[in-house]
């Protein structure tokens, strides 16, 4: 169906999930994927999930994985409709999730993100800027962290964020009798 590749660095190791060319079936390569990196994380160290984006099979398998969830928006009408569906899966699977607007304008989309959030009861966490310059160096390959001043300190601060926000989430169920949902709180494999 499928391979799983991985590539270490210093500070990372980075797991692939590639699906054959005309296999349809994507949950099986996404299912090993997540074994594999869990496996290898096993030691500690946070595990990112990067799921593709939509409300497919392969994302509510990584959503059933993961511990919270960011999910990554853009302010347009599409982007506003993808939020609504891939959230409508994370809270029926009851996993606390945050938003980042990815590609903000400023504008009147950009309220109409932020107004949905407002009323759904998701913190919007970060914007990340609609630059030429970003677009460009993405098309090239290169990472935008070079041309965004002050990217790495707020990706740090959204890293603390997601901690607190799961902390909060946690200390919720626990003070409720609510069983929490996490994948490390409930004893999964993932």
């Amino acid at each position: 169906m499928g391979k799983i590749r991985r590539a270490s660095s210093e500070r990372v190791t980075f797991f692939e999930g590639v699906l054959d060319i005309g296999e349809s079936r994507a949950t099986p390569v996404v299912d090993a994927l997540l074994d594999a990196a869990c496996e290898a994380s096993a030691a500690g160290g946070d595990l990112i999930l990067d799921g593709p984006p939509g409300a497919s099979c392969a994302v509510a398998a990584v959503v059933q994985a993961a511990e919270i969830c960011l999910l990554v928006a853009e302010p347009t009408p599409f982007g506003l409709h993808d939020l609504e569906q891939v959230h409508a899966l994370v809270a029926l699977r009851a996993k606390p999730s945050v938003v980042v607007l990815n590609r903000s304008r400023g504008g009147e989309e950009d309220t109409q993100v932020e107004r949905w959030c407002a009323a759904h009861g998701l913190p919007l966490v970060m914007r990340i800027p609609h630059t030429r310059a970003v677009a460009a160096a993405y098309a090239a390959g290169r990472p935008p962290l070079e041309l965004l001043p002050g990217i790495e300190e707020r990706l740090v601060a959204l890293r603390a964020r997601l901690a607190e926000q799961l902390a909060r989430e946690v200390r919720g169920a626990w003070a409720t009798g609510d069983s929490f949902h996490g994948a490390r709180a409930n004893g999964s494999r993932r």
